[in-house]
């Protein structure tokens, strides 16, 4: 299965969401991923979705620290660091979260290391990339930048780039379309909208470190314990929660994101 990676080149823009949708989007169609961070970790050794899938994420960290190159004696540590991460790309199945800043070090990794090349000759699967972003003009312009280092300089075995507009901070007024595709050149583009989320229970979840699985597993009573939510807020935002949730796996399903078999193909890998 493609490694699947979610991006943003500025905090806050909803990349961890996306990659927790995508993950739980592809155990529904019955699809097995690792979740895989390159992201910035806190006093526990846990990155912002690591936390919320503590037995499940593979941590790697941000990068060599800045002055690597001097206590190891070794100009080339800040590429090394991410050879580790190398055969993630080379293996698929899974997931990336990618921090804020991170990406474009792991970009002139993949380029100093003739990934694309290692990919092609191994026959690895090919990368997905998610790149997010709000209606915020930074933002897009941010968007349509790292579109075009991706093209530009083209290091990994791509499959497909998807833009996820995420309408968390209002809907989408500028043509953000044409701003990435200006960028893109003429590599096609896939679009998708991620909605906000209008649970009445999404703040204290966030606030509280609880991953969207956990708290779809839980009944009204939990939620109230959990959340210190009350009984009527605990049962609106959970059907909300549902409602949000199955409207996105089926977004993403019909994007053809993941390889699901119909019964043809299930019946010929049983035989």
């Amino acid at each position: 299965m493609n490694t699947l990676v979610s991006v943003a080149h500025t905090g806050g823009q909803g990349k961890t969401t996306v990659a927790q949708l995508l993950y739980l989007a592809a155990k529904r169609l019955g699809q097995n991923y690792t979740i895989v961070a390159a992201d910035f970790l806190d006093d526990s050794g846990h990155s912002k979705i690591g936390k919320l899938y503590p037995e499940v994420v593979q941590e790697f960290g941000v990068g060599a620290s800045l002055t690597a190159a001097r206590s190891e004696n070794n100009p080339n540590a800040p590429v090394r660091y991410w050879d580790r991460l190398g055969q993630v790309f080379l293996t698929g199945d899974a997931i990336l979260d990618v921090g804020a800043n991170v990406f474009s070090s792991l970009l002139d990794w993949s380029v100093d290391r003739h990934l694309q090349k290692l990919m092609d000759k191994k026959g690895a699967p090919r990368v997905d990339f998610f790149c997010i972003c709000k209606a915020e003009r930074h933002a897009i312009d941010n968007l349509a930048d790292l579109v075009s280092d991706l093209l530009r300089r083209n290091s990994f075995r791509l499959g497909k780039i998807y833009v996820v507009q995420n309408e968390v901070g209002g809907p989408f007024l500028m043509n953000l379309q044409e701003r990435v595709d200006r960028a893109a050149g003429g590599y096609q583009v896939t679009y998708l909208k991620l909605p906000k989320c209008q649970s009445e229970i999404w703040q204290a979840m966030e606030k509280e470190g609880v991953s969207i699985e956990r708290l779809l597993e839980m009944d009204e009573d939990e939620i109230v314990e959990k959340l210190g939510v009350d009984l009527w807020t605990a049962a609106a935002g959970l059907s909300e929660l549902r409602t949000w949730f199955d409207f996105n796996v089926r977004t993403l399903r019909d994007a053809g994101i993941f390889q699901i078999e119909g019964p043809r193909q299930a019946a010929r890998k049983a035989s």
